[in-house]
């Protein structure tokens, strides 16, 4: 028997569904050939793998336990994470609105101003507003607001 015949007769040799001669013949193969012996021996290290699995029994709802196990993981995981940039922003959402309430407050109080200035036409006044709004002489400033 060579090679390529064993490797393709091995599956039904090991179910032993071959004719008593062939299996025989198969035998004596492995007994010569040390490549087939080796893949005998490992397809029979296989079975006997998948035999002791098929003998394990699986608590029920175990699949459900488990995956409930690793969802419950992973929302614990997502709500760490959403929980760190929240604290992480919290500092600077306060310092913009505080920023934006400085800001409205500075624009609200300029609001209410009105600025004139004192140009050469109504330099002729200025003695008589400072006069008004008890300006002292020695004060050498221009009357900026006249509110």
């Amino acid at each position: 028997m060579n090679c390529d015949l064993f490797r393709k007769n091995l599956t039904d040799f090991l179910g032993e569904t071959l004719p008593e001669a062939v299996m025989e013949t198969m035998q004596a193969h492995t007994m010569k050939c040390q490549d087939c012996a080796f893949l005998f021996d490992e397809f029979t290290a296989i079975e006997k793998l998948i035999a002791v699995e098929r003998k394990v029994e699986i608590r029920p709802f175990a699949e459900t336990r488990v995956l409930a196990g690793i969802q419950s993981r992973l929302d614990k995981k997502d709500h760490a994470y959403i929980l760190a940039w929240k604290n992480r922003l919290k500092p600077v959402l306060i310092s913009l609105a505080i920023v934006a309430a400085v800001a409205s407050g500075i624009s609200l109080g300029y609001r209410g101003r009105t600025y004139t200035t004192v140009n050469e036409s109504t330099g002729a006044q200025e003695p008589e507003i400072r006069n008004e709004l008890n300006v002292p002489e020695f004060m050498n400033e221009d009357i900026i607001n006249l509110n």
